[in-house]
């Protein structure tokens, strides 16, 4: 994907920064990017100024494809907002859980880690072997940088969708247990027992 963007004119922060104007307001951001943990990732680097900065340090937006492993380590660094995706919010439940374990927690949304935030975007298009989605949403996320921390909606879908496994799954748990128990009782313990036995021998 590097190659191609560059192919197109588009530089990609590859482990690197830029510093870019604050819009209306006066001064400047710091713009940075980390790579993927497929690639060759240094966040070091990445956060590290191109030439000395004068004054105050300026405030650092971190684009991380992954919200994990760079998040807790971003935070600790400095970094004000690290934007992120890759989770496709779950995508199709119930991946949601095992979604949400392999990126610590971080699942879809807005989160507060230490002093920084995390956005976890859904994504727009892009999907993992099927174009279906289920308690997730397709979105384009326009960001706003402000002074004040802001909170995010109350829930989205994606965060739905892990107690909605647990709780499958405690059914279900419950519902093999209940049929088992129905079961010894019409049959018998040892009446399974010996039926099972019987099946076994020559």
């Amino acid at each position: 994907w590097t190659s191609w963007w560059s192919s197109k004119g588009v530089r990609s922060l590859n482990n690197s920064q830029v510093l870019l104007p604050r819009g209306k307001a006066d001064g400047w951001f710091v713009l940075a990017g980390v790579d993927d943990p497929l690639g060759y990732p240094d966040l070091g680097a990445a956060l590290r100024p191109a030439a000395p900065q004068a004054g105050s340090p300026l405030p650092v937006v971190l684009a991380a494809h992954r919200p994990s492993p760079h998040a807790a380590d971003a935070s600790r660094r400095g970094v004000a907002v690290q934007l992120s995706g890759h989770t496709h919010g779950g995508q199709l439940w119930p991946i949601h859980l095992p979604a949400s374990v392999a990126s610590d927690g971080y699942l879809s949304g807005l989160y507060q880690v230490n002093d920084m935030q995390l956005y976890v975007s859904d994504g727009s298009v892009g999907t993992y072997m099927t174009r279906l989605r289920l308690l997730t949403q397709s979105e384009i996320t326009q960001v706003f940088l402000t002074s004040k921390t802001v909170q995010g909606p109350p829930w989205r879908q994606a965060r739905l969708g892990v107690p909605l496994v647990v709780v499958a799954g405690v059914l279900a748990g419950t519902s093999a247990v209940v049929t088992l128990v129905l079961y010894m009782r019409k049959r018998g313990p040892l009446d399974c027992w010996s039926s099972r036995s019987s099946e076994l021998e020559p």
